[in-house]
């Protein structure tokens, strides 16, 4: 065989095994390579979102911990359900040390809100007193343990205003909102 056959043929066989080493050994592991990556790339993604809720989780345990604190005072600012005489002598009382006429109405019917956690009833007081003393009683209600969301005030002004002694009539509208008794054990 002559020469040049030979180095055509081994050309051919070195081209042939540089083709089959391609085609069978590095685009399959081109491949694994590749599927590999991408399953790291989505993994790490995975880790990621898994290491923001764990981060939210600790957030919101750090947040509980703060509100925990404080529960007695938001418990505090609820009436227990059947208690209302408690809130109508606070404010009866606040009344009289304001020299102040009052009269409470609040409402029979009791709403259940909020998944039934709690209640609210409307309450209506008609004040009648002077300005200063009418701003007084408006400070200590806020100043009150319990909560009383007022939502609507008006004012009643005598025809002939005298600026010092002028007897003015005050109405509160608002919600109170009561907490069920807890049930003995």
């Amino acid at each position: 065989m002559p020469t040049k056959k030979k180095m055509i043929l081994s050309v051919v066989v070195v081209i042939l095994i540089n083709v089959f080493i391609v085609y069978f050994i590095i685009l399959p592991t081109v491949n694994d390579i590749q599927e590999i990556s991408d399953a790291v790339y989505r993994e790490r993604i995975d880790l990621e979102k898994k290491y923001q809720r764990g981060q939210l989780l600790n957030k919101t345990l750090e947040n509980f911990e703060q509100v925990k604190a404080q529960r007695g005072k938001i418990g505090s600012a609820f009436i227990i359900e059947g208690s209302e005489l408690l809130l109508v002598t606070s404010l009866e009382t606040i009344a009289e040390k304001n020299s102040l006429a009052q009269e409470i109405r609040l409402d029979s019917k009791k709403v259940a809100e909020s998944k039934n956690l709690y209640q609210s009833q409307k309450i209506n007081i008609a004040l009648t007193g002077k300005y200063g003393d009418l701003r007084q009683y408006l400070h200590e209600i806020e100043r009150m343990p319990y909560t009383v969301n007022v939502f609507d005030i008006s004012w009643t002004t005598p025809e002939k205003i005298q600026p010092a002694n002028a007897i003015l009539t005050m109405t509160l509208d608002g919600k109170i909102y009561s907490l069920p008794k807890p049930k003995k054990q």
